[in-house]
């Protein structure tokens, strides 16, 4: 279930608006940072701590701006660990950003209508009578056009880094993490060969997307491959997508 705009979240959000003050500025980077997305768009953050319930709290306000200085959008990160934004040039002719607003969770702004899609799975902020459960962080993402498949980097909370894959068709719908599939599932769900999996690059022509992983047992980082076909049937080491298949090449 997605909480992003249930006033459960809304009044968390609302209770860290006090540590956006400029007496509690990040003292570990009190300069604005500015990143540019593309010649056309840049974004301008400034980062702030505090303590507060017993926790060291390090957030960000985000300005997104054109090549112009206008701004366009701002948003707040209650939680700037493994912080990204992604400029996407989508197979429908539009430009996502893909940003987060907290640590779990994503956000999606479609530039050119302005129009935003917000996600927090419920399992983060549980009620009374639910109990917390970690969801997938997400800290980078890598668009493919050719497939409109979404590869995802990051990590569970002090587990490996790995990568989640979700059908991007349709960017601002919901994408709940029941629908992300976790690669390393894939790869070696046991973890007795790979682990620290990165995505390398999309090649969605040839139905490829290259993957980097830790062997532990070489100690190297090797490239690994995945193909990329039309669904066809439900068949073994397989995990579909959308109308897509992605499995395992062979070495």
């Amino acid at each position: 279930m997605n909480i992003a705009y249930t006033e459960q979240y809304k009044s968390v959000r609302k209770k860290y608006d006090n540590i956006f003050r400029p007496e509690h500025r990040s003292t570990y980077q009190s300069e604005e940072y500015i990143y540019p997305l593309s010649e056309e768009f840049l974004i301008r953050t400034c980062y702030y701590e505090e303590e507060t319930d017993g926790f060291h709290i390090h957030a960000s306000e985000n300005i997104l701006q054109n090549h112009l200085g206008q701004t366009l959008y701002t948003w707040r990160n209650l939680n700037d660990d493994g912080e990204f934004s992604e400029l996407i040039c989508h197979s429908n002719g539009r430009h996502y950003l893909v940003f987060r607003r907290d640590l779990y969770g994503y956000s999606v702004l479609e530039i050119e209508t302005l129009q935003e899609f917000h996600y927090i799975p419920h399992q983060a902020y549980p009620a009374e009578d639910e109990t917390f459960s970690e969801t997938f962080i997400w800290t980078g993402v890598k668009y493919d056009a050719c497939t409109n498949l979404l590869a995802v980097e990051g990590c569970y909370w002090a587990c490996p880094s790995s990568v989640v894959l979700l059908d991007f068709t349709n960017p601002l719908g919901e994408h709940g993490c029941e629908e992300w599939i976790d690669l390393q599932e894939l790869i070696d769900a046991d973890y007795t060969t790979y682990e620290e999996l990165a995505v390398s690059k999309w090649d969605g022509v040839q139905g490829r997307l290259h993957i980097t992983a830790y062997n532990s047992i070489t100690d190297t980082k090797d490239s690994l491959l995945l193909n990329i076909s039309k669904q066809t049937q439900d068949m073994e080491h397989i995990i579909t997508i959308g109308e897509w298949n992605i499995e395992k090449a062979e070495s």
